[in-house]
């Protein structure tokens, strides 16, 4: 099924469920049957090390099995590594407003921009202004992860402005709250937040959590 999600009017995402559940895993799996039947196989546990480069063209790549160094040749080579969140050199180099947070990013462990090194030492060129898509806003207080597809809680800038409609798309909040700067997300106390509430108070010892009576309690805070 491919249809437009959340508040995503556009029919580009993907799903091979009705009720959106489990979309990756069921992708994966998919793809994984179509490969065993067409005799393709997958080698696991092979990282790969380099791309092999002849005449200004890449015809392979080197990868590392068992401890050996291995060379595959191929008509065609598809980079397919993920990004960098976990790589603080690159972030900082590419995107610096993030360079500080890879403790925090939603991203896989392996996100760490390997594919994208060894694109670089290969020939290639990186955009000038990587595209970075954004998955929310979480917190390093545990379970707060639902903040990145939460829309009904409020975006305060540090001066207690709202600077956006909450309902936009996931992928677009992390951006918008970057190029405002500090950012207060509030959640109020009515019941439908009370678990959420108590994961909270877990985290103010992060310094990421102030709690207060009503909202012009929070005035003055920096």
């Amino acid at each position: 099924m491919v249809t437009g999600f959340g508040v995503n009017p556009f029919p580009r995402i993907h799903f091979v469920r009705s009720d959106y559940s489990l979309g990756g895993p069921d992708l994966v799996a998919t793809i994984k049957r179509k490969l065993d039947e067409v005799g393709v196989e997958i080698l696991v546990n092979t990282p790969a090390q380099k791309l092999e480069v002849e005449a200004g063209r890449v015809v392979g790549a080197w990868f590392k099995q068992d401890g050996e160094d291995l060379l595959i040749h191929a008509k065609d080579v598809i980079i397919a590594a993920g990004g960098f969140g976990h790589n603080p050199d690159l972030l900082k180099k590419y995107v610096p407003v993030m360079a500080n947070y890879t403790d925090r990013t939603y991203t896989g462990e392996g996100n760490t921009g390997d594919g994208i090194k060894m694109a670089i030492e290969a020939g290639d060129q990186l955009y000038e202004d990587p595209w970075v898509l954004g998955n929310g806003i979480g917190a390093k207080v545990e379970g707060t992860y639902m903040l990145s597809f939460d829309r009904a809680k409020m975006y305060v800038n540090a001066k207690g402005n709202r600077f956006m409609n909450e309902s936009i798309h996931y992928s677009q909040v992390t951006n918008r709250v970057l190029a405002e700067g500090r950012s207060w997300i509030f959640v109020d106390s009515w019941e439908e937040n009370e678990e959420f509430d108590k994961k909270l108070q877990t985290g103010e010892s992060y310094g990421e959590v102030v709690e207060a009576a009503t909202i012009d309690h929070n005035e003055g805070i920096r």
